[in-house]
């Protein structure tokens, strides 16, 4: 189905899956501005990268207030990017957004991931979080993406538990001058705070959503 809505001043129309929870969750965050997309400033033609696109709203969002951007949307689930590549076409941005279809982890193993129709927004490597149906995915890392740019303007990273490895494991932080994202605690071990911490040490410009459980 399909849903046309303003965000952040923007028109964008969006082709989703009927009944998945994910899409109005994704839609009440970006109106609600949660990432501070409103006061961003970026340089002229700023490049982005958008890691756990999901099914693009985020870029296209991105690409429509930001018209000189250049953005690589990184996603894993194969259904998630149908959608991704159709979002892109309908709001016209497909000449700047860039997709990849793959996982980012640290070391480029291949990847287990567990998902659900309808939250398919919320797939995920954690064998607690084990759902009914697997799927099975290439990954790269963050540096593998950032090689040939030598500054990240914007950094967006929902991965659903991922981040604590890939954010541990990246070399050029010194490229990136902007961070949004989510960070999860999935497991017992694993502690938000610390990492925003860490990330606000990387990045001045770094706003960041914490969810002790899974949403």
């Amino acid at each position: 189905m399909r849903s046309s809505l303003a965000v952040l001043g923007v028109q964008i129309e969006i082709e989703h899956e009927e009944g998945c929870i994910s899409t109005p969750y994704i839609f009440k965050e970006l109106e609600e501005d949660v990432y501070a997309l409103r006061a961003l400033r970026l340089r002229k033609n700023p490049i982005v990268f958008d890691i756990g696109a999901n099914i693009g709203i985020f870029s296209v969002v991105v690409a429509k207030l930001f018209p000189d951007a250049f953005i690589t949307a990184v996603e894993p689930v194969r259904q998630n990017i149908s959608l991704l590549r159709q979002n892109i076409e309908i709001n016209q941005v497909s000449s700047r957004v860039k997709i990849i279809e793959k996982a980012v982890t640290s070391d480029r193993r291949p990847l287990e991931l567990w998902t659900d129709q309808g939250r398919r927004g919320s797939s995920t490597a954690f064998p607690e979080k084990r759902t009914s149906e697997r799927i099975d995915v290439q990954s790269l890392t963050l540096d593998d993406l950032f090689f040939n740019v030598s500054t990240v303007d914007l950094l967006k990273l929902d991965i659903e538990g991922g981040e604590y490895e890939v954010v541990v494991a990246l070399k050029s932080w010194s490229k990136v001058l902007n961070f949004r994202g989510e960070l999860h605690k999935f497991l017992d071990a694993q502690d938000p705070y610390a990492l925003d911490l860490f990330i606000k040490q990387k990045v001045k410009n770094s706003v960041t959503t914490i969810f002790e459980l899974d949403t």
